[in-house]
């Protein structure tokens, strides 16, 4: 890898926090435009909060920067256009369908975990549906089953993981797993694997 092709990718590995933070953190910037949405189903009052999980919670954040260096070059374009529309979906939703995550944090009250507290801190009880961490995390997962075959299931099961975490650290609803998962599935499918993108993908170098 050229010293010129690892200044591009890490750029793309910046440009993904920004996308995440421009999503997350920047539809709390003005007037919310949509009516209050409660995602909330009866099991998720049933699921216990599991502090411990916090970590796998927090690797979430930085699993699929990994995108940046493991995509091949012919797929480059499109994985971070598929990027870039989860958090344009995600972005569009979470003002359109405003949640609140105040009650079913109360689940973990009271907070004596140090790292939950931190979590609780840093990442403000709004914005819940689509999670963000499980759209991501399943695009990444789509994304390195493409370009690395054998690495499909182990990617896999880290989103699957991510799909517990949200859940048992009390970030989000079960439905907001199910709305992010299915973002994830929607761009894949339309920026990544759309006009034999697959094929020639995977006949490339890295």
């Amino acid at each position: 890898m050229s010293a010129g092709e690892i200044g591009v990718r890490a750029g793309l590995a910046t440009l993904g926090l920004a996308c995440f933070a421009l999503s997350y953190y920047g539809a709390a910037l003005g007037p919310t435009a949509g009516i209050d949405f409660d995602p909330a189903l009866p099991a998720d009052w049933l699921l216990p909060c599991v502090p411990a999980l916090v970590p796998v919670y927090a690797i979430g954040v930085f699993w699929p920067l990994t995108l940046a260096w493991l995509t091949p070059r012919a797929l480059l374009v499109r994985v971070a256009a598929g990027f870039a529309l989860v958090s344009a979906l995600s972005a569009a939703l979470f003002k359109l369908l405003p949640s609140d995550g105040r009650a079913l944090r109360g689940q973990c009250a009271p907070v004596t975990d140090p790292a939950l507290a931190l979590l609780q801190q840093l990442d403000p009880p709004i914005h819940l549906f689509p999670s963000l961490h499980v759209g991501y995390a399943l695009f990444t997962a789509l994304c390195i089953g493409l370009a690395l075959p054998r690495w499909r299931w182990p990617a896999m099961a880290i989103a699957l993981l991510q799909g517990f975490a949200v859940c048992l650290v009390k970030q989000h609803f079960i439905a907001d797993v199910i709305a992010g998962a299915a973002i994830a599935a929607l761009a894949y499918r339309f920026a990544v694997a759309s006009i034999g993108a697959a094929r020639s993908g995977c006949e490339s170098q890295p």
